[in-house]
């Protein structure tokens, strides 16, 4: 339901299982982040957004030659603008940080 909610969303232009697996990434990230078991229903929109930015960006690095990175010895050259988890994240830790918990160790 949430995948084909996403297609929808952004116009068709992902298959099935991209959606699935965005949907997953932002799913975990935003649990991970905020140290919850499930998804509450109040971050449902933001977890579709995360999943649609993660799609565009994911497009756009396949676009650009698909390689993000090479690492050779130990010299790293990065290509592409493809968002880190942190980036992903950033644009809606004001909704996220309502929802977070404190966890001790």
């Amino acid at each position: 339901m949430k995948s084909l909610l996403l297609r929808q969303w952004t116009g068709n232009r992902y298959d099935e299982f991209a959606c699935r697996d965005a949907l997953d990434y932002a799913e975990e990230l935003i649990l991970g982040y905020c140290h919850l078991s499930r998804l509450p229903d109040g971050l449902y929109r933001t977890s579709l957004q995360i999943a649609a930015r993660l799609l565009e960006q994911r497009e756009q690095a396949a676009g650009a030659g698909g390689a993000a990175r090479v690492t050779v010895g130990d010299t790293s050259v990065q290509f592409g603008g493809a968002a880190g988890a942190s980036e992903l994240l950033a644009e809606h830790l004001s909704v996220l940080n309502r929802f977070r918990r404190v966890e001790f160790e």
